[in-house]
């Protein structure tokens, strides 16, 4: 059975260091979405708008994955 790879949205407990995004599937890419809602919800500040741009990229990169896999 195959493993899925760590929430994208999580932190790493032991060092608190937040894992880089990454979308694997179309729930991972609705969960990333869900994340933008709740981030522009919220103050700005520097480490909501890095989040913003880790998201974006991350999202971008899936599409254009998703794309090349349609063609």
């Amino acid at each position: 059975m195959a493993r899925h790879p760590p929430c994208p949205f999580d932190r790493d407990q032991e060092t608190d260091v937040k894992l880089p995004i990454v979308i694997h599937t179309d729930e991972d890419y609705d969960r990333a979405q869900q994340r933008v809602k709740e981030l522009n919800a919220m103050p700005d500040s520097g480490e909501k708008e890095r989040e913003l741009e880790a998201l974006a990229e991350a999202m971008l990169a899936f599409e254009l994955r998703r794309d090349d896999a349609d063609d």
